[in-house]
């Protein structure tokens, strides 16, 4: 189910198309234990290069008229009628700015950063997600494989707002 709703929001293009490995190539995939298997299946997965994403959102932010401080730390805002008062620091500098929008787009940290905002907003319960690199020995020739684990994940302030 969850590869034919992938297929359906991505518009049924030859790219999110997927199908079943027949049993009799399961043998030529590298390393994967068959026993108790009912199926394997192929799909092609997105890829994006993290920093190329980075700055096209960044030069598109510029076009449209966004000022970019990087790096810089978040210390507070204030929220009003006519925008929001902040403060950051950048370098060893204070910096207090006026803007007409606050974005938070601080992911895991998200919840960190909302608490230093007045009034307080809200912000929905957030799931720390930790990745992990499993090194096995061998070559693989073919494919690549996800690995997925069924834990109960922690609320980030349950986690400290770590996430990997």
């Amino acid at each position: 189910m969850g590869l034919s709703l992938y297929a359906l929001l991505a518009g049924f293009t030859p790219e999110a198309l997927f199908g079943t490995v027949p049993r009799s190539e399961w043998t030529t995939l590298d390393g994967l234990d068959t026993a108790g298997l009912q199926a394997v299946f192929w799909y092609q997965d997105g890829q994006t290069d993290d920093r190329a994403l980075t700055r096209a959102v960044q030069h598109s932010a510029l076009q449209l008229g966004a000022q970019l401080r990087c790096p810089a730390r978040f210390e507070s805002a204030s929220l009003d009628e006519e925008g929001v008062s902040l403060r950051y620091v950048q370098g060893d500098q204070p910096i207090e700015a006026r803007a007409r929008v606050l974005v938070n787009a601080a992911g895991p940290w998200a919840d960190r950063v909302a608490r230093l905002i007045t009034p307080a907003i809200s912000v929905p319960a957030l799931e720390c997600v930790q990745g992990t690199h499993l090194v096995l020995p061998g070559t693989l020739e073919r494919g690549i494989y996800y690995l997925e684990v069924r834990t109960t994940a922690a609320p980030c302030s349950s986690c400290h707002g770590r996430a990997s």
